[in-house]
This record gives structure tokens, sequence and C-alpha cells, in this order.
């Protein structure tokens, strides 16, 4: 190899250097810029989907702090302060609720959130309580439909991250897949459900429940994680209340039996009425067959346990303060009731 060689073989090099480290740079600042994610850290692309993640603190099962991890939606994350007074009344210790339940997200976000928290943290229990959320991934034709929700916008993103396992390294390829993978929305050339409310055109499609297997394959994954880290685990079947005489209408007006609130929604914002209703019957049947071959888990059966009454719900989920004590409550007594099952009295 002569000198003139050596040196253009060295420059490509420099030049393929500089093109690298400028990408990176240009990836994780804006990644800084748009999620706030440290552009120093290792495996910082987590928290520009899974922030919360920021909560499950450093715990320990041999201390004298009670560590309890929630993993669901809103209905979970509003009672995390009544969960934690309770607890603390009964068991007379101190309470620490990591409390990673977020609004809108599916057990499939539970799934990877509890892949994510590092081997050396350990919890005491481990709530799982979901129900309607994965409803919102069946308003798409059947032949859209992806198990791993990537006909939703939001898992479309989520889901590549954990394609690319070198982003904990390097940000810039993972970066460029989240691009293209916006601009293909943009523009039309992939058709998903919108991360918040379902297209109108698509509606009709939410009749027929396809979430059933993605949603056991996620509290599967979840229990046998559970197992895997020692963890005791409760899952709880969901509750909903919608009166007889709902209408979108009457819901913002306030003119149904639900007790006032500022954070209450339309079941609209998950589908037709009907299909959502029977979305999370479909998934409660699923929770009930998973416990049922689980016998080392607690099962808490508030979809029979809180009566269909407004003075519990201020919306078809979410709970009213006197729903959030009875949810607290039931939750408690299965604390102390060991592994089995908490129903209603006969």
């Amino acid at each position: 190899m002569t000198q003139r060689t050596r040196t253009r073989f060295a420059f490509g090099l420099l030049l393929a250097a500089l093109w690298f480290v400028g990408l990176e740079v240009a990836a994780r600042t804006y990644w800084w810029l748009d999620k706030d994610v440290d552009p120093f850290a290792f495996d910082g692309l987590i928290r520009a989907f899974y922030p919360e993640l920021r909560d499950a603190k450093q715990s320990r099962t041999n201390d004298q702090r009670y560590d309890l991890l929630l993993l669901g939606a809103s209905a979970l994350n509003f009672a995390s302060r009544s969960i934690t007074e309770r607890l603390e009344r009964e068991l007379e210790r101190p309470v620490r609720v990591h409390n990673i339940a977020l609004p809108s997200h599916s057990t499939l976000d539970s799934l990877y959130k509890y892949q994510s928290i590092p081997d050396d943290r350990r919890f005491d229990l481990v709530v799982v309580y979901h129900g309607i959320n994965d409803v919102r991934a069946n308003n798409v034709p059947a032949e859209f439909f992806q198990a791993d929700y990537s006909h939703y916008s939001w898992y479309a993103a989520v889901n590549a991250l954990f394609e690319h396992p070198e982003h904990r390294f390097v940000n810039f390829p993972y970066t460029l897949r989240v691009l293209s993978l916006s601009v293909t929305e943009l523009i039309g050339l992939r058709l998903v459900v919108p991360q918040h409310v379902p297209r109108d055109e698509w509606l009709e499609f939410g009749a027929e429940v396809k979430t059933s297997a993605p949603f056991r394959s996620n509290l599967e994954g979840i229990l046998e994680l559970s197992r895997e880290r020692g963890e005791r685990l409760a899952i709880m079947s969901f509750a909903t209340f919608v009166p007889p005489d709902y209408s979108e209408k009457k819901f913002k007006a306030g003119e149904l039996a639900y007790t006032p609130t500022e954070r209450a929604s339309p079941i609209e914002i998950w589908g037709r009425g009907e299909h959502v209703l029977a979305g999370v019957a479909a998934h409660n049947e699923v929770i009930r067959e998973v416990v049922a071959a689980a016998p080392d888990v607690l099962f808490i059966d508030q979809e029979n346990l809180i009566p269909k009454d407004g003075m519990y719900f201020v919306d078809v989920c979410h709970f009213s303060e006197e729903g959030l004590e009875v949810f607290a409550d039931h939750l408690v007594t299965a604390v102390f009731s060991g592994p089995g099952i908490v129903r209603p009295e006969p």
C-alpha cells in the first residue's frame, strides 16, 4: 500500500468517524430537547417513553419499608395515595409506593416497564390493574391488527426501541427509525390507530375483540417476571360502571349518575360504548383464567367487589374518592390474606 493510498484510507476513516459522531450528537440532542433525556446516560431512551421509571427507586425487601410497585394506567395511578395511607395504617411501618402506572398505558407498557427495572431492585408486592386501555387497539380492521400493537402509533415507536438493543450505547440508528415511522405516518403511507382517540372511520371494527390473546401474553409475561424476581404479585379484575341512560351528550352535560370531577372521560375515547364494555369483559375473563392457573398469585375481584353505583365512579372506569377508598381496602385485604382469591361475600 502506497503512502498516498494509506493517506486516503486514513482520511476516509476520519471522515466516517466524523459522520458517526455528528449523527450521534444530533440524535442525543434531539432526545434531550424533545424528551429531556440525559444525553450522557446509558439506556436513557427507555425513559423518553417511560419517564415514570425514575420513580421505581432503589428498594430492598429486607429493610423496614414496605415497597409496592404499581403497574397499570390512570385508574391505578389515582389510587396510589389511598393505597399508601391504608397500608401504612395496617402495617404500622413505612410504605413506599413506586407508582409507574400512567394514563393511557396498556398491559404491553406495563410489561416493558417491569422488564426495564434493574434486577437489583426488589418489591414486596407488585400490583397489576388493567382492562380498558388495550381495548382501544381493537379499533382497526382485522387485516391491520398486530399482536404487538404496532398498528397503534405509540407502540410502533416503542416496539422499535426493543428491536434496537444498541440504543443503550448508540442512539442514531433508532432515531432514524423513529423519524421514518413518523414521516410514513404523516404522509399516509402507514395507517395506524392514533395514540389518544380512535379513527372515526374505524370505530365499527372495535366490535371484534382482537386483544384477548395479546392481553393474556402480556399478563403472563408479567407473571413470569415476578416469579423470576421472587416478587409477590397481585392481579385485579377491572371494574366499570355505565348508567343505563348513558350518552356522550349527557355525560358532557353532567346529567349522569356519576360523581362530578374534572378528571372524568367519556367512554368514547376508547371506542363505541358497547364495544368497550365487551372488550373489558373479554379481558376480565382472561384475567380469571390466568389467575386460576397461578395459585401463587393474589386475585382481587374488583369487578364484582365495587358496587355499580355512581357514588364510586366518576366515569366508566375512574373512581371517586369513595371508590378509591373501597378499591384500596380490597387490595389491602388481599395483602393480608396470602395467595388466593378475594371475592365479594355471597
